[in-house]
């Protein structure tokens, strides 16, 4: 028991991470039948049982990327709710009591991303040390393949503007993914790295 009791409840959290993820990516149901999918298969019935850390490997990066995945719908509602009206009249508002609805949601939901975030370096620190450098390099190919998925040129670019000057790339960069998602996740970043190298 004390040995194949962790394995457990690390597949038992790994299944959970993975219910979690395709609730909020789907229903309900689709969700209960991932989990019947994942705990049925022979790999994850294996590892659960096998005195190996494969299990562990997998509940970290299931977590990371639900993280991650949380981190980035968190930042989706700071678009939606940009056009948050006040209840009150300009009229009745002194200067002190002026507050713009739309940068309250939008900075409830950049700290609420940020601590996603946190959650996702931790949950990758804890995939390094048991098992090596692939649990930061899969959840973070996972959110780099949905940023460039849901990222979306400006019109009018053209890559002649940006290939024949020194710092085109950049200014390509900069040009395509500027805004506060990337702004902020570049903060969590720089955050994370720091939270992840000391655990």
């Amino acid at each position: 028991w004390a040995v194949r009791l962790p394995l457990a409840l690390a597949g038992l959290s790994a299944a959970c991470a993975t219910f979690l993820l395709v609730r909020s990516l789907a229903d309900a149901r689709a969700a209960r039948v991932s989990v019947l999918v994942f705990a049925t298969s022979a790999l994850a019935w294996v590892m659960a049982r096998m005195l190996t850390t494969d299990i562990f490997l997998t509940q970290f990066i299931a977590w990371a990327i639900y993280f991650w995945w949380r981190c980035w719908r968190s930042l989706d509602a700071v678009e939606e709710n940009s056009g948050v009206g006040s209840q009150k009249s300009e009229a009745v508002l002194s200067d002190a009591e002026k507050v713009d609805p739309a940068e309250e949601v939008r900075g409830a939901a950049a700290k609420q991303s940020f601590r996603w975030q946190l959650a996702a370096w931790a949950a990758m620190a804890g995939g390094v040390l048991t098992k090596g450098p692939l649990a930061v390099a899969l959840p973070l190919l996972a959110i780099g393949v949905l940023g460039a998925w849901r990222s979306r040129p400006p019109a009018g670019l053209r890559a002649e503007d940006f290939a024949l000057n020194a710092f085109g790339p950049l200014r390509w960069w900069q040009a395509t993914f500027a805004g506060p998602r990337n702004g902020i996740l570049l903060l969590g970043a720089l955050a994370g790295v720091p939270l992840f190298l000391t655990l």
